[in-house]
């Protein structure tokens, strides 16, 4: 997306002189920046109807396959996650979502991200954890705990796959700065990562 695009462009009128006129210059709506909040605003309706029909792990997929950070964010800010039966499966639709999220410049991006990543760690952090500790190999065939404990162990890959974003966040400053440190221990205290 190129914000320039959203700005009167050179030679297609008159340069306004005064700050007001500028600024309604700047505010009146471009057929760019329409379609940007129409398709926006239609992603969210598409996922309002996965939520209300309860299909949260449609609402996941949709979610990542839609790739709009902007969507992602507003759907997190909302405190879905904290509202939805997650579970396993949805957390691992999430973490590459928000592993993107996290690698944004966007500050507001990487805070939703930290937000989401703290309660996914302590919802599944000690399942993860443990399933990583626990014996294999048991006698017989165990096809659903052999499932279980393989999305624990990608789960753990993907919290470990964030830790150098985490400390560069952490050394930096801002709001993301403190959420970053907390993570990281948590991260280290709940899955035994040093």
């Amino acid at each position: 997306l190129d914000p320039s695009a959203f700005l009167p462009r050179a030679g297609g009128g008159p340069v306004p002189r005064d700050e007001e006129a500028l600024l309604s210059a700047l505010l009146a709506p471009s057929p760019l920046q329409v379609s940007c909040l129409s398709a926006r605003l239609t992603a969210l309706r598409a996922l309002g109807c996965y939520h209300a029909a309860g299909d949260f792990k449609a609402m996941l997929q949709h979610l990542a396959r839609l790739g709009d950070a902007s969507v992602t964010v507003d759907v997190l800010r909302t405190g879905t996650l904290r509202r939805v039966p997650l579970d396993l499966e949805g957390a691992l639709l999430l973490l590459p979502t928000l592993t993107q999220l996290l690698a944004s410049s966007h500050e507001e991006h990487a805070e939703a991200s930290l937000d989401a990543l703290s309660l996914v760690l302590s919802s599944f952090g000690s399942v993860v954890a443990a399933a990583r500790s626990a014996a294999t190999g048991g006698v017989g065939v165990d096809l659903s705990g052999e499932a279980r404990a393989r999305r624990c162990h990608e789960c753990y890959d993907h919290f470990d796959a964030i830790r150098p974003r985490l400390r560069e966040l952490a050394a930096g400053d801002g709001a993301t700065q403190r959420r970053a440190v907390d993570l990281l221990q948590g991260i280290g205290l709940v899955m035994g990562m040093a």
